[in-house]
């Protein structure tokens, strides 16, 4: 039982696990990147902004797991902390019966209502409507896909088995972008670009299905269904999944508003700029991934591991976040010029800026999130985010009535800074003892946030330039001031024992 749970919680297991996260995410996004201008040239301006709008409804599609995902991982990786790993089975398979329940008829649902969608609430005209219903309706086949991959997932990273996941994943994602390219060679319609996403999500599920039999083993044999299993994983899932539902429509929901309030090219101009922040997001669902396992089979047993794994994570986030959102501030006209066109530069720049800056403060936010995921405390994380939904919602509608695609980002960077207020405050009170760091993270994304938001108004690369410098100068004394004294000694302390590991041996003292 010892070496499982220093697999589970060890500062390796961790890293290796944010690692294959960051590759699994991260290569995708190469080909997203390479791949978008070559898909809006294919569809133009209006089917793009349908393509994106799939894509939406594809992310929205997991909030559907009831949050059985999340309660899966936190649920197995607390019993293979016990030594009860013998339960895995059972308790897959209570999972697994609870989504396939929710997301078939769901599918169904979405089926029928999909129409009403297309025909009274979306501006798309009639030239496409028929399209659209039948491109869309694919997609609702791909829910229960979808929801099946997020609870097979949740497994993998409760064994923090996260390598062969992203191996399988890599291709299958990549292939969300390829796909639709090379079907429009042949067939000009949003109907073949949804059907290739739809045979993708179905391929993702499979695979991961074969990786979870290897996994757990007793899985090749029927172990039952054990009543006693379903209310646990349905009490923790509900707030999870009501935290989800308030996070998807919150992140998503803005698209369609600004679908509906102006149109489909409104729609690109602020759906193209949020799927890239959104892909640069992948630091902290790696990181969250591999941190939540570990931290809640240590929170009782090891307080001091636990906060300690807080801090260098943090550490980590702060590194990465920060100077990609410097760049992405400073840089914007000339970054999407080059990728898009001056056009679409024009048109987007300013959205593409304040996504940035809520970009960056999103990633804080994993801390004290996972930290409450950790500890089972999902029915707190989902009451914060309906009351910043009551604040937040009714500004959006009106930053997007007044300024379009701006106002919608402007509306993102608000949602985001009311959640990071909201998560560490409650964290913070709930373990002080963990989160001891809390006045140090909170007073730097404070910092940093509004350093981004005057560097906005800055015109001429020269003064953008100077004012990048300024901040990736400023960035190692700031991870120097969130880890404190002993910790940063101590992180100095491991690298340099580790940068004496890897010199070879020739490279020893003089004698």
């Amino acid at each position: 039982m010892t070496s499982t749970i220093e697999k589970l919680t060890s500062g390796h297991a961790v890293a290796a696990g944010v690692g294959w996260n960051l590759l699994g995410r991260g290569a995708p996004i190469l080909v997203a990147l390479a791949m978008t201008p070559v898909l809006i040239g294919q569809l133009g301006l209006d089917r793009w902004g349908l393509f994106t709008l799939g894509l939406a409804l594809t992310g929205m599609a997991s909030i559907f797991d009831l949050g059985i995902g999340a309660a899966l991982t936190r649920a197995l990786a607390e019993r293979i902390g016990q030594g009860r790993e013998a339960e895995a089975p059972q308790l897959i398979v209570a999972a697994a019966t609870i989504v396939a329940a929710v997301s078939l008829p769901t599918a169904v649902a979405l089926w029928f209502a999909l129409p009403l969608l297309v025909d009274g609430v979306l501006p798309i005209s009639p030239a496409l409507q028929n399209e659209a219903v039948v491109g869309l309706r694919l997609l609702a086949l791909a829910v229960p896909a979808i929801v099946a991959s997020s609870t097979l997932w949740g497994v993998m990273a409760a064994y923090q088995s996260l390598r062969a996941g992203n191996l399988v994943s890599i291709p299958l994602v990549a292939f969300s972008y390829i796909g639709p390219a090379l079907v429009l060679l042949v067939w000009h319609s949003i109907i073949p670009v949804m059907l290739a996403l739809t045979l993708t999500r179905w391929a993702t599920a499979v695979s991961f299905g074969v990786l979870v039999l290897r996994l757990v083993p007793g899985l090749r044999r029927w172990p039952g269904l054990q009543a006693g299993e379903f209310f646990p994983l349905l009490r923790t899932g509900s707030w999870s999944t009501v935290g989800t539902v308030v996070a998807s429509l919150l992140v998503f929901g803005d698209r369609f508003v600004v679908g509906a309030m102006g149109s489909l090219a409104a729609v690109s101009y602020y759906a193209t700029p949020l799927d890239l922040v959104l892909r640069f997001s992948i630091l902290p669902v790696a990181v969250s991934t591999s941190l939540v396992p570990a931290l809640a089979t240590t929170l009782g047993p090891a307080p001091e591991q636990a906060s300690a794994l807080m801090l260098r994570s943090a550490a980590l986030l702060y590194a990465v976040a920060v100077p990609t959102a410097t760049v992405l501030v400073a840089f914007t006209p000339e970054l999407l010029t080059i990728w898009l066109g001056a056009d679409f530069a024009t048109m987007a720049g300013d959205v593409l800026r304040l996504l940035a800056v809520g970009m960056a403060i999103s990633c804080m936010t994993t801390i004290p999130s996972s930290l409450l995921g950790a500890a089972g405390r999902f029915d707190l994380g989902a009451k914060l985010l309906l009351l910043q939904a009551v604040v937040t919602i009714p500004a959006s509608v009106l930053l997007i009535q007044h300024f379009g695609p701006k106002g919608a980002a402007a509306a993102y960077v608000l949602r985001q800074a009311a959640n990071f207020v909201a998560q560490t405050t409650a964290a913070a009170r709930l373990y002080p003892g963990i989160f001891h760091f809390m006045p140090r993270l909170f007073a730097l994304v404070s910092l940093v946030s509004a350093a981004l938001l005057l560097s906005m108004e800055l015109s001429g690369v020269p003064a953008r330039s100077l004012a990048t410098v300024i901040m990736l100068t400023l960035l190692l004394p700031g991870v120097a001031i969130l880890l404190g004294r002993e910790d940063w000694a101590s992180l100095r302390l491991d690298l340099g024992r580790r940068m004496i590991g890897l010199r070879p041996k020739w490279a020893g003292s003089a004698e």
